[in-house]
């Protein structure tokens, strides 16, 4: 029950729906940003990770994402080096 519908020019839209987020359709995903530690001890995060689990495999990839982050922020830096 979508409470407020607005639309852009370029034909984006945005629908404000009040309701259980987590009773969404098995077909939409949802994604929170956390911090680094996994901690997520307040908030809505608290609620994803009762729901979804998982903690000790993100921890798991923690060290993977470090290296990415490093690596996409030595390609921007040569980037802005060779303008």
């Amino acid at each position: 029950m979508a409470s407020s519908l607005n639309e852009d020019p370029e034909g984006s839209r945005i629908t404000y729906v009040k309701g259980d987020l987590f009773a969404c359709p098995k077909t939409d995903s949802l994604a929170h940003c956390i911090s680094e530690d996994c901690r997520m001890g307040a908030g809505i995060a608290v609620l994803f990770k009762k729901k979804f689990g998982g903690v000790q495999e993100l921890l798991n990839q923690r060290e993977f994402w470090k290296q990415l982050t490093c690596f996409h922020s030595l390609l921007y830096f040569n980037k802005m080096c060779m303008q």
